[in-house]
Formats: structure tokens, sequence, C-alpha cells
């Protein structure tokens, strides 16, 4: 080699051992990828099951809402029927004299049957309230049950998937260090 070549010769050696390292380190960080994705697995169900939390949510809301709607319908009933039956009380709901005899009888037993309709709608409303009420409570219940049970998961889950990602970069660091260490002392021993 002629004394121009020969610190071109050096520099190209110093880059092809640069290059390998980077190599070796693009293998390394490549590795610890794929570590990583398996290590943020915890964090993936989690992501996966949100949906299904929401939804679930939805429908506690959904329940307390129809529990909600039987309570003011069963308020309206009550109200109908006291109204009806206050009504009837007093001397102008005891008119029987507007068009003769008969007309009292018609007239008493229309009330008769308003008032078991009335009757009726406060006993369905009282059922509806019950069956939402006991519906709701299955439907807390259960979800209360799995919230626990999936925040104690999710926090040894958790706690799992930080000592691995931790234990990830940790290996990671130290890889790429001894890679960069010796491509370091290799460029060095030229010197």
């Amino acid at each position: 080699y002629t004394d121009v070549s020969v610190p071109l010769r050096r520099h190209a050696e110093d880059c092809r051992r640069a290059g390998s390292a980077a190599v070796r380190s693009s293998r390394v960080q490549r590795y610890a990828s794929d570590q990583c994705a398996i290590a943020l697995g915890a964090l993936h169900e989690h992501l996966l099951l949100c949906p299904s939390m929401r939804s679930a949510f939805q429908h506690r809301s959904e329940a307390i809402a129809a529990n909600d709607s039987a309570l003011m319908d069963r308020a309206i009933a009550k109200r109908k029927l006291e109204s009806f039956e206050n009504e009837g009380v007093g001397p102008a709901g005891a008119s029987t004299a507007l068009s003769g005899p008969n007309h009292g009888s018609f007239e008493a037993a229309g009330r008769a049957t308003k008032q078991v309709a009335l009757s009726n709608s406060v006993d369905v409303s009282e059922r509806t309230v019950t069956a939402t009420n006991a519906a709701l409570d299955v439907m807390t219940a259960r979800n209360d049950e799995e919230w626990s049970r999936w925040q104690a998961e999710r926090s040894s889950a958790m706690c799992r998937m930080l000592w691995m990602l931790a234990r990830v970069h940790a290996e990671t660091a130290e890889r790429s260090f001894r890679v960069w260490l010796g491509a370091a002392e290799e460029l060095k021993e030229e010197e």
C-alpha cells in the first residue's frame, strides 16, 4: 500500500467494525422490541377488556335508568289513583241527579271501573319496580364482584409486566453496552 492508501485502509476497517457493531446493536434492539411486546401483554389484555367493561357499565346504567323510570311510573300511578279517590269525596263528587235515577248507577259503575284500572296500574308499577330493583341488585353485585376480581388481577399483572419490562430494558442496555464497548476496544487497539 502506498502512504496515501494506508490511512484509508485503516479508516475502512474502522468503518467496517463500527458497522458490525451497529448491526449487532440493531439485532439486540430488535430482540428487545420483541421482548417488550411480550412483556406488555398485560397491557394488551387490559385494552382488549376495556370495551366489554364499558359495555357492562352501559348495561348497568341502562338498568339504573329503567329502575328510575319504573319508580317515576309508580309515583305517577299512585298520584292518579289518589287524585281519583279524592275526586269522589265531597259534594261535587257525589252529584247523582244529572239525568235521572239511573245516571248515578252508571256513574258509580264507571268510577268503579276506572278505580280498578288505576289500582291495577299501581299494582303493575309496583311489580315493575320490584323486578327492576331485583335486576339492578343482581347486576350491581355481579359488576362489583367482577370489578374487584379484575382490579386484583390487573394489579398483579401490571406489577409483573413492569418487572418484565424493566428486565428487558436492563438486559438490552447491558448487551448494547457490551457490543459498543467491544467495538470501542477494537478501535482503540488499532491506534
